[in-house]
């Protein structure tokens, strides 16, 4: 499945990681990767299906449980995929703090929430993003994606320092 999914015949890994049974000690990894394939297909229906039946597989884990979140963090890509962005705003919201992948659904929330027309949710998740705390990581699109916001609310001196900003930094 894996060979077939990086030579991109994603139809192929599907049905590859569809054989691994769930009790196979590369069950959970198998799920997660038949979804993905299922995604790149974009046959999101059943990419969805994959995610929701890894995330109930990961139901009595510990909420910070790596499985778990990155299952609940491709569910909520998928339902993104879907433009479904009440779906997947309300999966993003439901990514623990303390995990490692919070970050990134803090950053592809706020696409949604774009996306949604909820200017002021995506100009809050951009205050977050753009905090002291987080200087360290190199998260470029992010600033463009404030000028979005900026430019959809048309706050246009706002959204013309951002975009210096961008050329100063980057």
């Amino acid at each position: 499945g894996e060979y077939k999914a990086r030579a991109k015949q994603h139809a192929e890994a599907a049905q590859a990681f569809s054989k691994v049974t769930e009790t196979s000690r590369y069950g959970q990894r198998a799920l997660y990767n038949e979804g993905l394939s299922w995604a790149e297909q974009n046959e999101v229906g059943r990419a969805i299906k994959a995610f929701q039946t890894l995330l109930s597989m990961k139901r009595g884990s510990e909420v910070t449980d790596n499985v778990r979140v990155g299952a609940q963090l491709a569910l909520a890509r998928a339902y993104y995929q879907k433009h479904n962005w009440e779906a997947a705003l309300e999966l993003y919201h439901k990514i623990p703090r303390d995990s490692e992948m919070w970050h990134d659904a803090l950053f592809e929330s706020t696409w949604a929430y774009l996306r949604a027309a909820k200017f002021r949710s995506a100009l809050s998740n951009l205050q977050s993003l753009h905090s002291d705390y987080y200087d360290d990581f190199y998260n470029p699109e992010s600033l463009i994606l404030r000028a979005i916001v900026y430019l959809y609310i048309c706050k246009y001196d706002e959204m013309e320092k951002v975009l210096r900003l961008f050329e100063k930094t980057y």
